[in-house]
């Protein structure tokens, strides 16, 4: 799919779009039939994730744990679907200069995702996806509640293995926080995909493929990742940023029903870190992150 959403559920930020749209099918132009999306079953996916940055000249850190309940239901069909997912996490943040620490960040919310097929057009689809969240320490009372949304028209061309998108995409850490959504993914074949598109795009490989069952994919990302929190200071209510851009290797297996599991080594560069109106550069860095699902 086409417009990304960042999230440091996976990696040190906070959405990641293809958590929302992994449903959405190949193109009519591959030849192989590709795994089941779906669990026949409300419970689509119980996940647990994890990740660790750190700056490579300064002793700045992140760290992170999420875990996820995922359901969906098929509003009469595969083609019309309603989908959920909610949200645990747990970020911890140093920042020696500006001497900021803090273990105890929570995001706490829900995703709410629903994917339409068009009935005069079958090349046409619509998804639209809201993520309304909690993200404070549980003691500030402002500036901790955050949202992402985005409504989506994809439209692939047939036999070409190419699908256009656009629409609108609401960042939720970012202050002028609305976007146009553009991008364009193309797939000539099963074992090849590349995504162009804000803020993130892909090359992926398929390395590994066991009939229906199980695929591994290898990817190579470039994208803008950031989060935000409300946090209360010395008994006054502030606002936390982070953002980066990162490139990052991905190695990822897939299972039937949607299961599997991720690893993700990135490079970040062009760090920022504010609080309030103190700014910090925190320089170039590294991140690992894991996760597994059901």
């Amino acid at each position: 799919m086409l417009v990304s959403v960042p999230v440091l559920g996976q990696s040190p930020l906070q959405y990641r779009y293809e958590d929302s749209v992994a449903q959405e099918e190949p193109e009519e132009s591959v030849s192989i039939s590709p795994l089941k999306r779906y669990k026949s079953q409300a419970l689509q996916r119980l996940g647990v994730s994890s990740g660790y940055a750190q700056g490579l000249a300064s002793k700045n850190s992140h760290k992170w744990l999420q875990a996820e309940v995922g359901v969906g239901v098929p509003l009469g069909s595969f083609s019309n679907i309603l989908s959920a997912r909610f949200i645990f996490r747990e970020d911890s943040i140093t920042v020696p200069s500006l001497d900021f620490k803090h273990n105890h960040l929570y995001q706490l919310g829900a995703s709410l995702f629903w994917r339409k097929e068009f009935t005069d057009d079958v090349n046409r689809s619509m998804l639209i996806s809201v993520q309304p969240r909690y993200q404070g320490d549980m003691e500030a009372e402002s500036n901790t509640f955050g949202i992402f949304a985005m409504c989506l028209i994809n439209h692939k061309i047939p036999d070409t293995g190419m699908t256009f998108s656009y629409g609108l995409v609401h960042l939720n850490h970012l202050d002028n926080a609305i976007f146009p959504a553009l991008g364009i993914s193309w797939q000539p074949g099963y074992s090849t995909k590349i995504d162009l598109r804000f803020p993130e795009s892909a090359v992926s490989w398929l390395l590994v493929r066991e009939s229906n069952q199980m695929e591994k994919w290898l990817r190579l990302k470039v994208g803008f990742e950031g989060n935000r929190w409300g946090v209360n200071l010395d008994g006054v209510d502030t606002i936390v940023t982070s953002r980066h851009w990162k490139t990052a290797v991905v190695l990822e297996k897939l299972l039937a029903g949607g299961g599997g599991w991720t690893v993700e080594l990135s490079y970040l560069f062009s760090r920022e870190f504010e609080i309030g109106r103190d700014f910090s550069d925190l320089g170039d860095g590294v991140y690992l992150s894991c996760g597994i699902n059901y």
